[in-house]
């Protein structure tokens, strides 16, 4: 009872315009490393559905489990597209994304995260084909 308490209030943070996070989207060119740390780009229906899909499977792969004794299923599987979904969620509303627009490094941050790191990771968590 209590996941489903944080989930909905996951949710209902996740919906929140970014105005009452006290976050434009903008920031000042000031260099100051605590202040580019704290700039955060929050985009609801991303999170949203991100977190949407690691629950799916996170809840596919205990029913699996329960239902089916005998299906061997390594929870590594799990473990690799949770990772996969916190990193998506790390490169996409973090500072890396809010300076992603004004600075190369992190943009291209952005493109080696998703093709070296996320991308690999999901394919490790195949879906269940029996």
């Amino acid at each position: 009872m209590r996941w489903r308490v944080g989930v909905l209030l996951g949710v209902a943070a996740a919906c929140l315009p970014a105005s009452v996070l006290a976050h434009d989207g903008r920031f000042e060119e000031s260099g100051d490393l605590v202040h580019a740390l704290g700039v955060w780009s929050f985009d609801a229906p991303g999170v949203v559905l991100l977190g949407l899909a690691v629950a799916l499977n996170a809840w596919a792969y205990r029913r699996l489990r329960r239902t089916t004794p005998s299906f061997r299923f390594a929870r590594w599987y799990v473990r690799a597209f949770g990772t996969g979904g916190l990193l998506m969620l790390v490169g996409l509303i973090s500072p890396i994304d809010s300076y992603s627009d004004d600075l190369i490094w992190a943009n291209m941050l952005q493109h080696v995260l998703s093709t070296l790191a996320i991308a690999p990771l999901l394919l490790l968590a195949p879906p269940v084909t029996q």
